[in-house]
């Protein structure tokens, strides 16, 4: 109990600059390595300004679940003097791709807003 209101916490205390570039935007995976045991139609993640990460699978045969995540990609910034470093997790963004790197695999996803 203790951990995760430390982590909210730290979430409330996080200004608008520390959730940029990230902050408001929504994503959809386009590329998993390694690949999932399950297909998936869709993976879409929208990074909330309040810095919870929704992301939204959709199974092959269309039902879908949402995971909320407070402790995900840029909820777990490690350092403020560097914005693409996060605990465990590096990212770039190029244009409309969002390319992350977990060290034991990586993500690539495309700006849907």
């Amino acid at each position: 109990m203790r951990r995760t209101r430390r982590t909210q916490q730290r979430r409330q205390a996080a200004g608008a600059e520390e959730l940029r570039p990230l902050s408001g935007t929504i994503w959809q995976v386009i590329d998993i390595e390694p690949t999932p045991n399950q297909a998936y139609k869709s993976i879409i993640s929208n990074f909330r300004p309040d810095g919870i990460v929704v992301t939204t699978k959709t199974n092959m045969d269309g039902r879908s679940n949402q995971n909320l995540s407070s402790t995900g990609l840029w909820a777990q910034r490690s350092s403020s003097t560097n914005p693409d470093m996060f605990e465990n997790t590096k990212f770039k963004i190029e244009g409309d791709k969002l390319f992350i790197d977990y060290g034991n695999g990586s993500a690539t996803l495309q700006r849907i807003s």
